[in-house]
């Protein structure tokens, strides 16, 4: 479903099946001569019937339009390939970001996975994450990138989109914004009404909730009219959302922290996630579908190591397992 939310802008709501988020803000910006879509969803029927019948339904040469990438997961990226097999435009990204989707492509980003459940102290399988929509609903075959770094413009009508770099919900996630227009693409950086899953991305990431605490800073420093975020409600009064996020976090390491000192100051990720308050409807922690509870163990992960990184607590791998050590 079409809908005009600025002038020479529109979005396209594409379903996401078998998700809580349930559908996708695709937004098309559209000129004379050309168009710009901002992210894609699920690399699944319906997705691509809401996709490509948008882009129909503005009469949008396909040929003559490009794709931007806020982040790697499926349901922004997962209909890049289809996209670029049906148009001569570009697939922009950034590199990290890129780099991971080229791995779920190669049915590589599993190994990610199964390495955090061992560190999670559940037990490793692939066949743990059959379901994950990483595996399910990723691009089918290999994307041509162009790549994309912070402070580049892209030009489309009377827009000047200045990439930015927010990492926090992936490691190299992207937004776009026009200064002059005060308008901000945020992706999955902000949203309205439900906080961006904020995840454990490997070591090599060692503080990812830090990083998006930084991230909000940095957009809350900006002159902004209005977010379009990937999912749910444009947001107006984006000073508020993002107070509201950097509270929830807050809050989340308060009962992180809490529940380490309540389990006798040494916990796994799983002890720790399966005690925690999550919105997700479901009996038990154990009832939760594995997707689910990958990235709420993931999560409240991101946050005990944000709380290791400022010296809250401390952490030990033991036989390759995190315990996570709580000394007031």
């Amino acid at each position: 479903m079409i809908q005009k939310v600025y002038e020479n802008i529109y979005l396209n709501s594409v379903r996401l099946p078998n998700t809580p988020l349930k559908s996708l803000n695709s937004y098309i910006i559209t000129d004379a001569n050309r168009a710009l879509i901002i992210d894609s969803g699920f690399n699944t029927q319906i997705s691509s019937e809401d996709f490509f019948s948008g882009i129909k339904e503005l009469g949008i040469d396909i040929k003559n339009t490009d794709l931007f990438l806020t982040h790697l997961h499926a349901d922004h990226s997962g209909l890049a390939s289809m996209f670029q097999r049906e148009s001569s435009g570009k697939v922009y990204s950034s590199i990290n970001d890129a780099s991971y989707v080229t791995k779920m492509i190669q049915n590589s980003f599993s190994d990610l996975f199964v390495m955090s459940l061992k560190l999670f102290g559940m037990e490793a399988s692939e066949d743990f994450f059959s379901s994950h929509p990483a595996v399910s609903y990723c691009p089918d075959s290999a994307i041509d990138f162009t790549y994309v770094k912070p402070n580049d413009i892209i030009k489309i009508a009377d827009f000047e989109l200045n990439v930015i770099s927010v990492p926090g919900h992936t490691p190299d996630h992207i937004s776009l914004y026009d200064s002059n227009k005060k308008i901000y693409f945020s992706g999955d950086h902000i949203l309205d009404s439900i906080s961006p899953n904020i995840a454990f991305w490997g070591d090599e990431h060692p503080d990812m909730l830090g990083e998006y605490l930084s991230s909000l800073d940095k957009t809350s420093a900006l002159d902004i009219d209005i977010i379009f975020p990937s999912h749910r409600n444009i947001i107006k009064d984006y000073k508020r959302r993002i107070a509201e996020i950097k509270a929830h976090h807050f809050e989340r390491l308060s009962e992180v922290l809490g529940l380490l000192d309540e389990n006798g100051s040494k916990a796994t990720v799983i002890e720790i996630a399966s005690a925690m308050h999550w919105d997700y409807r479901a009996e038990s922690f154990d009832a939760f579908p594995n997707a689910q509870k990958w990235f709420a163990c993931s999560e409240a992960m991101a946050h005990l190591e944000h709380l290791k990184s400022i010296g809250k607590i401390s952490s030990s791998d033991i036989q390759g397992i995190r315990y996570y050590f709580y000394n007031p």
